[in-house]
This record gives structure tokens, sequence and C-alpha cells, in this order.
């Protein structure tokens, strides 16, 4: 009998001693609570924040040929980049006639970007090329400033008529969208004469970009440059439906050849390989790139 009483009173005092244990820290369901989580006071790492800068955008020879139309620019140049000088913002540049610029931030959006109209000092000395550009008349070196949010320029030295060298790449629909460049080369020094043998599927919208050592811009060759247009050679390509780029209607081999002893390169293809694919019409690539209408020498034009 005091066996049993022994052990009713050591299972009473468990029983007390478990209830008084979960009193303070019992939850629903009887779960266990989660642990006490002490905040992290040592320091965090963060991302630096670029800030953007202004810098010269644009094409042609000019700014040592850094020139380009890119105000996604992360690490411009210091040809292209604006410092602080005098408290004013300031870049000293190289420009040759036929260059075509506009100043802003390289953010990546073309808002606020200033051209032709904002020059308040010097605007005497250019014109407007069109989309508010800058086009440049005189090679000669500037010095651009911008105060209150316009562009005083001022033109120091003149310089001579730089050496080009033009080279030719053909890009289109059938390479990664536009973005590999096959290359034409020179049938030999001197003779401007400049041949590619490419192979061609039906439907492929193309055009002939012109470069200028290798990175000015030198504009885009389209269906404006084809020398007879209506010759049987050129029966197997066409205009594009809704732009001025060259479309291959019939699949086959074909060397592309560009004329360059003239003012304005002319395009004439001459068929090497016939797959004895049937021509199909026209088609119209939506990723088309804006072009230059018919001569290698105008500047893309840039709107705000």
């Amino acid at each position: 009998m005091k066996t049993k009483r022994l052990l009713a009173a050591m299972l009473l005092l468990s029983s007390l001693g478990l209830a008084s244990c979960n009193d303070s820290t019992s939850t629903p369901n009887g779960t266990t609570p989660p642990a006490t989580t002490i905040p992290d006071s040592s320091p965090q790492p963060t991302t630096p924040v670029v800030e953007p800068v202004w810098i010269l955008v644009g094409g042609g020879l000019g700014a040592e040929g850094d020139l380009a139309w890119d105000v996604g620019n992360k690490t411009p140049s210091a040809n292209i980049k604006f410092v602080e000088k005098s408290g004013v913002l300031t870049l000293e540049v190289s420009l040759y006639k036929g260059d075509s610029v506009k100043v802003g931030l390289n953010n990546g959006s073309w808002d606020g970007i200033l051209g032709f109209s904002d020059i308040t000092v010097g605007q005497d000395m250019f014109t407007d090329g069109g989309g508010n550009n800058i086009a440049v008349g005189t090679n000669a070196k500037y010095t651009i400033t911008i105060v209150d949010g316009k562009l005083q320029i001022v033109k120091g030295e003149e310089l001579p008529d730089p050496v080009v060298v033009k080279s030719y790449k053909l890009k289109g629909s059938q390479w990664d969208t536009w973005a590999t460049l096959i290359d034409l080369v020179e049938t030999g020094e001197g003779t401007k004469i400049y041949t590619a043998e490419i192979e061609f599927e039906a439907g492929t919208e193309f055009g002939i970009g012109v470069f200028l050592n290798e990175t000015g811009d030198g504009g885009f060759l389209n269906w404006n440059n084809v020398q007879g247009q209506d010759d049987e050679e050129t029966a197997a390509f066409g205009k594009a439906a809704t732009s001025d780029n060259i479309v291959c209607t019939s699949e086959g081999k074909y060397l592309v050849k560009i004329n360059a002893t003239g003012e304005t390169e002319v395009i004439t293809f001459e068929l090497v390989d016939d797959t004895g694919t049937e021509p199909v019409p026209p088609v119209t690539t939506p990723e088309t790139p804006s072009t230059s209408e018919g001569s290698s020498t105008s500047t893309p034009e840039v709107t705000e």
C-alpha cells in the first residue's frame, strides 16, 4: 500500500513540474516555440551605386573614333566623357566634317538629350543634321561646356582631314538577328572593289554597314545602292516590304560585290551556286534595324 501511495505522489509531483515549465512557453497545439533570433548588427555588404555621367554620343570619326549612338555606355572613355572644370562640365574633343553628335547622360535614356537647338554659344558653327543632331562642318578641336542645361561650344585649332580606311560588313536576319557581321574583302590593294561569297536563305533580309577606321559610322547600304535592279542577275533580290533593306527571294550562294570607286557605293550580285529553290515573296523581319537610305555617307538620325 505504501508503495502505491509513494508512486502516486511521485507522478503528481512530476505532472505539477511539467505544467509549471510549460506555463510560460506553451503554444497552440503543444508545439515548441521558435528560438529567439538576435539581429546581426555587423555591417552588411551593399551594391555600389554608379552615378550617370554626361557623355558625347554620335557617329563619325571624331573623339578619336570613340563616337557611338550609345546612351547606355557604362564605361565611357575619356575622349567622350565630360569632366568638371571651374564649376562646369567640360569636354575637349576633336571633331571632323561629317560627324554628327549630341550630349546626354549614359543612363540608357534619350530623355534630356541636348542637341543643336540647345546650343547658346557657337551655334553658327554647326547645322541641324536632322533629329536635332549637331552636324559638324569644320575639322577642329572644340571645347564643349554644359551651362544651366545648355551647350556652349568654342572652336580651337583647325585639324587636317583624317586618314580614313573604309570597310564593309554585311548583316541580316539570317545571322543571329542582325548580330553577326560578315566582312567583304578588297580584291586588291587600292581597287576599292569588295567581295564575299554568301549562302543566302530565301527570305533573308539584309544590308551592308560601312565602317570608318573600324569604329566610325559610315552609314548603311541598302536596296537603293543595288545596281541594275531589273537585271537578270539581281532577279533573286528585291526591296523589303516595309524598309529599304535588301531581301533574298531565291536561296543560293551568291557573290556580293561592292564597287566603291565612285562617289556612291553600288552593290551587284552574281549567282555562284543555284540550289534550285523556287523564289518566294519578300518578307518583313520585325527585328529590322533602322537604316540610312541610299548613301554610305549618311548619319543615323537620333530623335529625342
